[in-house]
This record gives C-alpha cells, sequence and structure tokens, in this order.
C-alpha cells in the first residue's frame, strides 16, 4: 500500500488510511491545501501525554529527509527513562519564523484540548 503521489501540496489530501497508526489517530493536524505554508503534524495521544511530562524537549529540523513538497522534518524529542524516542513529526512546506510559531501554536492547542500542559524550557 503506498500513498498517492502528487504534483504539488494543492493536491496533497491525506487519506483515512494514512492518518492512523494501528488503531490510534495519529495525524494530529493538517492546516489544509489551501495553506500557504502547509503544516502537517502527526503525534499519538500518548505521545502528546509523554511531552507533557517532560520539562525538556530536543527539537530538529532535517531538510535532507524531508518528503517531496516540503522543505523540512521537524521532529521534537524527549528523554524517557533514559532513552530518546520522537513523539512528534512535523512536515513543514516552509522555515519562516510564521511557520514555526504556528507549528508550536497547534502542539500546544492540541495538548491543551487534551487537558495536558506541556511546559519545555
Amino acid at each position: 500500500l503506498n500513498p498517492k503521489k502528487t504534483n504539488s501540496l494543492q493536491e496533497l489530501v491525506i487519506e483515512d488510511d494514512w492518518t492512523r497508526c494501528g488503531n490510534e489517530r495519529f495525524l494530529l493536524k493538517d492546516n489544509g491545501p489551501e495553506s500557504s505554508e502547509r503544516i502537517i503534524i502527526f503525534a499519538l495521544d500518548s505521545s502528546l501525554e509523554q511531552l507533557a511530562n517532560v520539562d525538556t524537549w530536543f527539537i530538529d529540523g532535517n531538510f535532507s529527509l524531508a518528503p517531496e513538497h516540503f522543505l523540512q522534518l521537524y521532529v521534537i524529542r524527549i528523554q524517557v527513562n533514559n532513552i530518546f524516542i520522537t513523539p512528534v513529526f512535523c512536515l513543514l512546506e516552509r522555515k519562516t519564523e510564521n511557520t514555526y510559531e504556528q507549528m508550536f501554536k497547534i502542539i500546544l492547542n492540541e495538548c491543551n484540548n487534551r487537558e495536558l500542559y506541556p511546559d519545555p524550557l
């Protein structure tokens, strides 16, 4: 099973099969094909709980691993029981200050919607 290849981000619609990890929702937020700064964020609810329970986030933006039409794969890593895990994966179309602000607002809002209140250093 492979996702449908698109010619642009305006054509990219994430089908239901690609929004889940097993029986859990994995697609946290997609600001949609009409956005001029497309942001797609993947995280499980259990991952957001882990994110909210640590004080330090390690962030990394990688350009070479970004899929076609995206500029950057941005990840948030945390340490849980002496093991580093990646609870949040973001696909970003741009690398502007606004994109990063929107990305973090989405993550924090989604946490707050679940009564989780991260406060990273």
